[in-house]
């Protein structure tokens, strides 16, 4: 796309603005919902919206499909939370709660570095393809 290193930057602000600013009013706002379909909307929202990402011609397209795939994050992380702490008994909640927060943890880890290297080595775009091929299927 030719663009400036601030114009990239900005699309990685769009989606953590969105993700930041938006998850704590889409559990709220979602807190009724059975969990099972609200995260494989939210994956496949997720998904979806890298793909767009990866395909977009412009920097508004881009910009607009960062925001979205944000709002997916920003609604899946909250609510398997939820499910991990609905799903388990008592005495078993912390546990559960701490595997999805280490499975965000150690996602972060090792995707960013790989993403990084795939972006540096074939494109940015293919960085974006590999986070719906390991974005699993809803």
């Amino acid at each position: 796309m030719h663009l400036t290193t601030g114009a990239a930057g900005q699309t990685v602000t769009a989606f953590a603005l969105a993700y930041g600013l938006a998850a704590p009013f889409l559990a709220a706002y979602t807190s009724r919902l059975p969990r099972k379909p609200l995260m494989a909307c939210a994956l496949a929202l997720f998904v979806l919206a890298n793909l767009a990402s990866a395909a977009a011609p412009n920097l508004p397209l881009l910009l607009t499909a960062r925001i979205i795939a944000g709002l997916g994050a920003a609604l899946y992380t909250p609510s398997t939370s939820a499910a991990a702490a609905a799903l388990a008994d008592p005495a078993h909640r912390g546990r559960a709660m701490s595997i999805i927060i280490g499975g965000l943890t150690l996602g972060t880890v090792f995707g960013v570095p790989v993403g990084t290297i795939i972006g540096e080595t074939i494109s940015w775009r293919a960085s974006l393809v590999f986070v719906v091929a390991v974005g699993p299927p809803p």
